[in-house]
């Protein structure tokens, strides 16, 4: 699933109530009564720094703060069982516009081999609803550090938000996720993924046209290590 993004700004409602008419001094007053916020599409691309988790590919997942290409970005950094980072992607979000900023791959070493820095046009204004396609246009720079080579690449992005649905996953219930929904390489396939606030990608997986899983395609959270 490719890293691009979306969302509904988020609004919230408090609703206080008030007593009825008696004269009764002893009538205790009402208590406030809150509404919950409806969910937002905004909210799955948020990232809490320091959450910290394990996947089914047996990578672990860290979020981070870090500068990329002047920027100070947010990362979802990609660790090795060994320690060593396998790759970084970085983002920029204010709740109002997600802003693809790169990624980074590196070698068995954790050293830096390739770099892809997206152009401005990969931002997406968060104002997205359920079922709603969404189509992006942007370019790729791609350089590579061992070749000392830079190659630039036009790049199309579709994906639809299916909508908000509650899901578990190592053992924890995530309320509200976005559910993606895209073209997969393999035809006939639909790739799916669903993020959470906080946390970015949960859970990722092929499905058949019919909507029933692909064995074997499901990567998900195993385990949560930590969530400030």
């Amino acid at each position: 699933m490719k890293h691009s993004a979306w969302g509904i700004a988020l609004s919230c409602v408090l609703v206080a109530g008030c007593g009825g008419g008696s004269s009764d001094n002893n009538t205790a007053p009402a208590k406030p009564v809150v509404v919950p916020a409806a969910p937002a599409f905004a909210d799955c691309y948020e990232r809490t720094p320091g959450v910290k988790f394990t996947t089914t590919d047996k990578y672990t997942h860290v979020i981070v703060q870090e500068m990329f290409e002047g920027v100070m970005a947010y990362a979802d950094v990609y660790l090795r069982e060994n320690g060593t980072r396998l790759a970084a992607v970085y983002n920029a979000f204010d709740g109002k516009v997600f802003t693809p900023l790169g990624l980074t791959q590196h070698n068995e070493a954790g050293v830096y081999e390739d770099k892809y820095v997206y152009s401005k046009e990969a931002a997406l204004v968060l104002n997205k609803v359920p079922g709603q396609a969404i189509v992006s246009h942007y370019t790729e720079t791609v350089t590579r550090a061992n070749s000392l080579t830079t190659e630039v690449k036009a790049v199309s992005d579709e994906f639809t938000f299916a909508g908000f649905e509650t899901i578990t996953v190592a053992g924890r219930i995530f309320a509200n996720t976005c559910k993606i929904t895209g073209a997969s390489d393999v035809q006939g396939q639909l790739a799916v993924g669903w993020m959470a606030k906080g946390f970015g990608w949960i859970r990722t997986e092929e499905q058949s046209a019919t909507g029933t899983l692909v064995a074997g395609t499901r990567n998900e959270i195993v385990a949560i290590i930590t969530a400030p």
